[in-house]
This record gives structure tokens, sequence and C-alpha cells, in this order.
């Protein structure tokens, strides 16, 4: 791991790795660009601390649901972090004039050179060098992903066997874990040929150059195993990663395999279950082994660098003998099986907990997803460096919280609202004492001032017995503030 890697501790840090302050001075700046340009009489000014709460704001609602983005302002079913962070009509007028590219720079829609990307081009960019800056795992998976949308877009693609059949395709290399390294955005015209020359690499069709666009910041010669379907799987592509020293597995279909020396698929459905069926050759000094195996079905797989080997037992239920039995499965197939399932699995962390707010302009919904990704991301290596287990909601909410809090803590106007009623024989029930602060908002020497309170509590230093009436503005906890202890300015320093 990097050193900037390792010296990270808390949830905040990990997000502020991948959106950086080069990334927050983008949006920030063309924020204001556009708001310009569309209205220069009220231009907004939009700061990377207000930046950064309206992101807490959005991840916030993630995790707590409500019917509309007004009602977290409301008064029954408000959130009380969102409420005191940001105004509803500053929120929605950041949301209004969020941006990222400048429009004046893009080409016409009929221009041949033009990116289709353009207007979240430099986020995607971005968040690419950032995302594949990780330290790389041995085995991972090339596959689809989907950010669901009912909008209407020329880039809106249907994808029956998924979750949510209509969005926009993503492919993504994902780790075993889940954490993306590199990802591409489908947009129906990525076939650049001027590029592919630059790069010198070779034309291996829409879905071969997919597959080597996205290997590019896979080392080289080091021995990685890379997983895809059937969708990507062709020998031109294996061979080309072979050379370059990355090892691949993929499904195949018998059409795409010409000529193969396997035995074929009405003969092989007679054979009993756990049948299969192996094959060698060399292409271009590379050698490709191929195993045909009779499951439910007959999977294909192909290989650079396993074969069927010693063939292992699995369990499977015998409709005939009405009982589990033990079917041979080969070595390539239970590799397979095993490693290729890191998209799906980002798949199932960003859908557990999405922002779902709507939008009709494409690259703001595309920059959803691109956020709860790198929410994801941070999850992932929090618990990876650090080694604490700490649940995805519960970090999805601790970031949040601090994001939110960031910066200056803003104030209520006017005068503050009190009751002047007395009212006597009422005992007053003792209210719950608030918890201590998270870290980040501890230490940012930031807005924490002592308020003398009428009531007294326990101080919320650490191994501290003693009753206060000090009450810190921000932290909202009691902390000992007198000539004999001094627990206000330790708790906030050390």
């Amino acid at each position: 791991m990097p050193h900037e890697l390792k010296n990270l501790e808390t949830p905040k840090d990990f997000f502020n790795y991948f959106f950086d302050d080069c990334l927050l001075s983008i949006i920030t700046e063309q924020t204001e660009l556009y708001s310009t340009q569309v209205d220069p009489s009220k231009p907004i000014i939009l700061s990377k601390t207000e930046l950064q709460r309206f992101l807490g704001i959005l991840i916030m609602m993630s995790v707590d649901h409500v019917p509309n983005s007004r009602s977290y302002w409301s008064d029954n079913l408000g959130n009380m972090p969102i409420k005191n962070c940001m105004s509803v009509n500053h929120f929605e007028r950041i949301k209004r004039f969020l941006h990222f590219n400048n429009n004046n720079l893009d080409l016409p829609p009929n221009h041949e050179d033009r990116d289709r990307l353009f207007k979240i081009r430099p986020i995607v960019e971005l968040l690419k060098a950032k995302f594949s800056s990780v330290p790389f795992d041995e085995f991972l998976a090339l596959d689809e992903q989907l950010c669901p949308t009912k909008a209407r877009s020329y880039m809106k693609q249907y994808l029956p066997l998924k979750p949510h059949k209509w969005g926009y395709k993503l492919f993504v290399l994902c780790g075993v874990k889940g954490y993306a390294y590199n990802f591409e955005i489908y947009t129906g015209n990525e076939n650049n040929s001027l590029e592919r020359q630059q790069m010198l690499e070779p034309d291996l069709g829409a879905t071969g150059n997919v597959v080597v666009r996205l290997s590019r910041v896979i080392p080289r010669n080091e021995h990685h195993k890379l997983y895809f379907d059937n969708y990507y799987t062709s020998i031109p592509v294996m061979v080309y990663l072979e050379k370059l020293g990355i090892h691949t597995v993929g499904t195949f279909r018998r059409n795409r395999f010409p000529d193969i020396a396997l035995m074929p698929e009405k003969e092989m459905l007679k054979k009993p279950r756990g049948t299969y069926d192996e094959c060698l050759t060399v292409v271009d000094g590379v050698p490709i082994t191929t195993v045909s195996w009779k499951d439910n079905k007959i999977v294909n797989v192909t290989s650079t660098f396993i074969g069927a080997l010693e063939p292992t037992k699995v369990r499977r239920y015998d409709k005939k003998q009405k009982k589990n039995v033990d079917v041979e499965r080969p070595k390539i197939i239970e590799v397979y099986n095993k490693h290729m399932g890191g998209v799906d699995l980002m798949d199932s962390l960003i859908g557990r907990y999405r922002i779902i707010m709507r939008s009709k302009k494409w690259y703001i919904k595309i920059f959803y997803h691109l956020l709860d990704m790198t929410v994801v991301n941070s999850w992932l290596m929090y618990k990876k460096i650090t080694g604490n287990t700490m649940p995805l909601a519960k970090f999805r909410e601790h970031l949040s919280v601090t994001l939110m809090q960031s910066g200056i803590a803003k104030r209520g106007k006017g005068r503050p609202s009190g009751s002047f009623e007395i009212q006597e024989n009422i005992k007053k029930k003792r209210t719950q004492t608030p918890s201590a602060p998270f870290n980040e908002i501890r230490r940012d020497c930031l807005e924490h001032w002592p308020n003398y309170e009428q009531q007294r509590r326990v101080c919320k230093m650490p191994k501290c017995k003693f009753q206060s009436f000090t009450k810190c503005s921000k932290c909202c906890v009691y902390l000992c503030y007198n000539n004999d202890r001094n627990c206000f300015v330790d708790f906030h320093c050390s």
C-alpha cells in the first residue's frame, strides 16, 4: 500500500483520498461558471466546504428514505443533521446548478470528434486515476453494470437479465471483494481507431477493445488473472492479454470457437451429469485450454493458465434418486465460480444504499452513481487497511455526518426561541445525555464555544467523573471548564 493510504484512519479520510481537493475545485468552479451563464444577475457562490456538505446530504439520503427530498426538512419526517447543515432552498439551488465542465468548449452534436461524455468527462478521468492508484488484487473480474434510470436519453440501454432493466451501461473491472479499479461508460462510439494507433493496440472488435482498454491499468507480467463471461471471450483477446502477462479465464460460446475438438453438445446431453471433455491447442505460442462440462446445462470454459486438472466433488440433487449425489467438477469451473463475482458484489453493495435522487439531466444521474461507487470503494479500503468491520450503513452514516459538519458550524438566524411559561409542581424528565461526536468534528478547531447552561451534567472527557455547567456549542457535550480542570481544551485537542 502507498504511504498516503496507510496513514488514513477515518471514513472521511478514505473518502477524501478519492474525492480530493482537485476534484472538488473543478466542481465548484464549473458550478459557479454554469450559474453565471444561466443567470448572470444571481450567480451562485459555492465553496469546497459547502460542496462537502452537499455530498454529505446526498449520502445521508441514501440511508434515510422519505417520500421526497423536501421532506428531509419537514417537522415530522425531517432529519436533524440535514436541517442543521443547510437550508432546503440552498440545497436545491446547488442541485440545480451542479456542473462539471464548460459548455462553451463542447463540440456540436454532429461533429465526428465530439465526446458524448463531455459534460462529466473531468469527473470520470479523475476518479479512474484514483481508483487505479490502489494496488491490484491477483484475481480480477470484468463485467457489465447498470446505472438505473427511466429518463429519456440516447445512452439508455436495455439489459433484460439485470434487476433494473433500463439504465446507463458501464463496463467495470473489479477485484474479488468488489473494489472497482477501472470503469468505462458505454455511449456507443468508443471504437476510436486513432486512440488505438497511439496506444499500439490491435483492433479486436467492439467487445474485445473494451477488455483491452480496461486492462491498460493492470500491471504487466505480474501474473494477474482476469475473469469474464462469454460476452467478452475470444481467442484474439486471450492471446493478446497473455502476451502482456495477464492470464485469462472465461466462458465461451461454441460458435466463437470454430472447429473446436470437443464432444458435440448433442452427444454430451446424453451423458450422465458431471461428464466433461477437455482439449488443448496453441495459438501464436500461447497454450489455450477449453473444457466442456455437463451440469444442469452444458458449461463451456476456456483459460490460458488452468485446465480440468483433478476434478473435485460437488453436491447436486438428483430427481430420479430423490437425494443429493456427488458430481465431478473440473478445477477450471471451481476457479471461475470462486473469482468471477466481483462486479456483481459491487452491484449488490451499491444497490443496498443507493442515492435515489431523481434528475432529468443524464450526467447528474451518472454522478450520483459514481459517488455511490466511490463510497463503496472507500468502505472496502477502510476495512482492508484499518481492520475495522464497520457495516456499510454505519460507514455511510458516519461519513455523511462528518461531511455535513465539516468547516464552520452553521448558526441559526434571529433570536433564540424559548418558553416563558412557569409550570409549578411538575417534575421535568431528565433528557438523554448526548453521545460524543466523531473525532473529525471534535478536532477540527472550528466554532467550539463554551456555553453556560442552567443544568449541570457529567463531563464527557474520558476518566473524568465530575459534573459541569459548561457545554460545547458544536459538540453538544458537557465539559469541565474552571480553574481546577480544563477538560474543554483537552477534549478538543487530544
